[in-house]
């Protein structure tokens, strides 16, 4: 549906870093791919992928993270065949945890602590339309 939030599997990033996280957990290339399967079946979607970070650092430092973290994203699925124009890059930096600095601090250990934060930085897509159509070349 239009405007609703979907998750993406496991599309994470390492800490301070705009690369997908690949290793023993998480592939989010993999996860990418997904996505990817689901925009070749239904080739009228127009989407945003929204990037976010986690809760530390600087507003305007993560701000500029998440939207290099979108645009990763994006690059991705363009380097498989996407059209760069059903697709816009948002990144919401540190604005929209799902797990808060509270939550966080309450935790036991600071491997869970850490869990957490990487909770936070994901990436979700959004249908924006459904009236895509590739232009003529």
């Amino acid at each position: 549906m239009i405007g609703i939030e979907y998750d993406l599997p496991l599309v994470q990033y390492p800490y301070d870093e705009a690369t997908l996280l690949v290793n023993q957990e998480v592939n989010s290339a993999d996860s990418l791919n997904f996505l990817f399967d689901l925009l070749l079946t239904n080739g009228n979607f127009v989407i945003q992928l929204e990037a976010h970070t986690d809760t530390r650092g600087k507003v305007g430092y993560n701000q500029e993270l998440s939207q290099r973290r979108a645009q990763t994203c994006v690059d991705y699925l363009v380097s498989k065949g996407i059209s760069k124009d059903r697709m816009v890059a948002v990144g919401k930096g540190k604005s929209e945890p799902k797990i808060s600095d509270k939550e966080i601090n309450a935790m036991a250990t600071e491997e869970e602590k850490e869990a957490a934060h990487q909770v936070n930085r994901r990436t979700i897509f959004k249908i924006l339309r459904y009236d895509y159509v590739p232009k003529e070349e």
